[in-house]
């Protein structure tokens, strides 16, 4: 399977290609980016092609996993065309910037038997033998393993119902901000 950033963010860059690299899942990785330079782009282990057009890297890569990592008001329209193309997504958090638009995707998403997911790391983990904090990179690493395991198990109802429940969350503060004097 490949994998295609769809942007090349600071966190992309620090946390989730040293991530990627870790798993042997992955035969390469393409990236997207109107702004990062040949320099920066050189040292992406197992790199593969390099788009400057977000919609021919969406067009031109093997139906896999996208990773958006862009500004938060472009994450829906990237992972929409993404999951129509029939890739697995996962999104920057927060992952969309209304309910609807979520709820929407989820729905896509499913009917597709795509996995959406909403990139969400913690320091801690419930599932943890030990209360130690997991190093960031270690975090992001986890969370790729248990996207890549719903992916091969078919199983995308918990990644889905997790970025649906942020997205409710962020509606109420939203709607409760809204009531305030």
């Amino acid at each position: 399977m490949d994998i295609l950033l769809i942007g090349y963010s600071s966190f992309a860059r620090r946390r989730v290609v040293p991530a990627i690299t870790t798993t042997n899942t992955f035969e390469a990785i393409h990236v997207a980016s109107r702004s990062a330079s040949d320099d920066e782009l050189a040292g992406v282990p197992k790199l593969g092609r390099v788009f400057r057009d977000y919609q021919q890297a969406i067009d031109d890569t093997p139906p896999g996993l996208v990773y958006v990592s862009l500004t938060n008001d472009a994450h829906a329209a990237w992972a929409e065309r993404s999951l129509e193309r029939g890739h697995h997504v996962i999104v920057d958090k927060p992952a969309f910037t209304d309910l609807a638009t979520a709820e929407r995707l989820v729905a896509l998403a499913r009917d597709r038997s795509l996995v959406l997911a909403e990139a969400t790391t913690y320091a801690y983990h419930r599932d943890e033998i030990t209360t130690e904090p997991t190093p960031a990179g270690d975090a992001v690493r986890l969370f790729l393993a248990a996207v890549l395991a719903a992916i091969e198990g078919g199983d995308i109802a918990l990644l889905a119902e997790t970025l649906l429940e942020d997205a409710r969350g962020l509606d109420q503060l939203r709607r409760a901000a809204a009531q305030e004097p």
